[in-house]
């Protein structure tokens, strides 16, 4: 097999588990590939000879939760995927092996949210019914029996595949070894790679924020560190919707700077952010630095927060200091029916005696006496994230829209908006996602005196000429609404986005009249109205 850069392994592996790829074609072993046309070639890893748009997801289903790797000996893997691993959420490599963790049935998990710690409630059979029609039979809630009845779903994996030959081995899941993760970040730091995010495991603890350590060469893992390590605290945290999906890390002044959730002096949940110049040795080996009432109560830690309490989004270190961006939009502070807070940037430098002095470079402009208001540009107003890469000795920063609130204002209708207002389509509420849509996602880059310029974007009063680069808001596709990762190989910068039209398209059929004017039995409800 070709050998590919371990970029592009990640933008094939995303390709494979996110979309479908454009016209593709087989080589001489059957596996499917596909050229751009530009100078770069793909070819599929995971299962490598099914075609595109057919289930994926890198490990075969086996029924009952169980989970295994297509050809491994010792297991009956079918070649047939696992539609509820929807994509790859984190990644890192090592040596010729490219780490990958998954998050499980994205937009199931998503509703199970919505129907519980959102106070959304719903019949679950009704909703899944008017998903599947609204996907023309392609939206995956969770596993199903051939009888139609409920089976186990089985989890978040972490899996690492070599670069060269394709060969796959299961690390974690479920059936396994009793770890679920959903790993939202992975760095490599002293030869060992941490993976965070919110774990559940079959010891009876489920989505404790947690850090995991991986020994590359031995595929060893434990728990470096872990919040609201008690059942206890976890409850009380779910209760008051509390999220536990951590996602910022990254390596700064020789020590791994994790992020996490964690309780304060009184009690209270909080975000923090910690340190470790020698993580192998546990939970006691971190310092913290940061927490919510040190980041000047920026960060947004709930559900129902904007990117669903995503607090410290990402951290990178760039020019001697630590600069973290932070979500925080909550309902309290929304501009609008139509908007949350924007995303805030801070800037870390270590004291003498080890702890940090923080410094808002994005942020309240007259309380806290930032360089720059909430999402940079006073005229950008959707952005509640975003992503940071150091290039050429530039910071970019790239723009994160929250598609997760605008979903759920779509299915539930909860703004204000009348039926038949400018932003309804016949009850329906688009408004969010409309708002969205108009100010697609932008990139900046900061050099080291912390000036700004407009890399990708519209012009505004505050960039008259527009991005540097030439392109419009979103590359000029106003469906691209996240800038999810970007990473450096090969000598350039290179930009992966979430295109929203998988989105909309379904969406478009209530425009049109597809899914109004479907009679119960035609979405499946045998007469009780959906």
């Amino acid at each position: 097999m070709r050998r590919v850069g371990t970029l592009g392994l990640v933008a094939a592996l995303a390709a494979i588990l996110v979309s479908p790829l454009p016209a593709h074609a087989e080589d001489a072993s059957g596996a499917v590939t596909y050229n751009a046309g530009n100078g770069y070639s793909f070819e599929k890893l995971s299962h490598p000879t099914v075609g595109t748009s057919q289930p994926d997801g890198i490990v075969d289903y086996q029924g009952n939760g169980a989970v295994a790797v297509p050809g491994a000996d010792g297991n009956t893997a079918n070649n047939e995927g696992d539609r509820g691993q929807s994509y790859t959420w984190a990644a890192a490599s090592y040596g010729d092996w490219l780490y990958v963790g998954t998050c499980y049935a994205a937009m199931g998990n998503t509703l199970t949210l919505m129907n519980s710690t959102l106070g959304d409630s719903f019949d679950v059979e009704t909703m899944r019914l008017t998903l599947e029609a609204m996907f023309n039979g392609t939206f995956f809630y969770g596993q199903q029996k051939e009888d139609g009845t409920a089976d186990k779903d089985s989890g978040g994996i972490l899996v690492k595949i070599n670069t060269k030959t394709g060969e796959t081995k299961l690390l974690l899941s479920e059936s396994l070894n009793g770890v679920a993760p959903l790993f939202r970040n992975a760095v490599s730091y002293k030869g060992k790679l941490y993976f965070c995010g919110s774990v559940r495991t079959n010891d009876g603890k489920g989505g404790l924020p947690a850090v995991y350590e991986i020994d590359p060469k031995t595929d060893e893992y434990k728990v470096v560190y872990q919040g609201l390590s008690s059942m206890q605290d976890y409850g009380a945290a779910y209760k008051q919707g509390i999220s536990t999906g951590i996602r910022g890390m990254c390596v700064h002044d020789g020590q791994l700077v994790i992020s996490n959730v964690g309780k304060d002096a009184n009690g209270n949940f909080v975000s923090t952010i910690l340190t470790s110049s020698d993580p192998s040795k546990g939970q006691d080996s971190f310092t913290e630095i940061a927490n919510s009432e040190t980041l000047f109560g920026y960060p947004a830690i709930r559900y129902q927060d904007s990117i669903y309490g995503g607090a410290i989004w990402d951290m990178v270190s760039y020019n001697g200091h630590l600069y973290a961006t932070i979500c925080t939009g909550t309902p309290e502070n929304a501009p609008d029916d139509n908007s949350m807070q924007s995303f805030a940037m801070v800037r870390g430098d270590k004291n003498a005696d080890g702890s940090y002095s923080w410094t808002p470079i994005v942020g309240d402009q007259k309380t806290d006496g930032a360089k720059y208001c909430f999402g940079i540009d006073p005229a950008r107003t959707r952005s509640g994230a975003a992503n940071l890469i150091v290039y050429n000795d530039y910071l970019y920063i790239g723009e994160y829209n929250d598609e997760e609130i605008a979903l759920e204002r779509i299915l539930f209708n909860k703004s204000n908006t009348e039926e038949g207002g400018k932003s309804s389509m016949g009850g329906v509420d688009c408004s969010f996602v409309n708002a969205n849509l108009e100010q697609s996602v932008n990139i900046y880059r900061m050099d080291k005196d912390e000036n700004m310029e407009l890399v990708v974007g519209d012009r505004t009063d505050m960039f008259p000429e527009g991005g540097i680069s030439g392109l419009t808001s979103g590359f000029g596709r106003n469906e691209n609404q996240y800038i999810w990762r970007m990473q450096k190989f090969d000598g350039k910068l290179y930009i992966g986005t979430f295109d929203t039209a998988s989105l909309l398209e379904p969406i478009g059929q209530f425009s049109n009249g597809d899914i109004i004017d479907m009679t119960p039995e035609e979405v499946g409800l045998s007469g009780s109205a959906p």
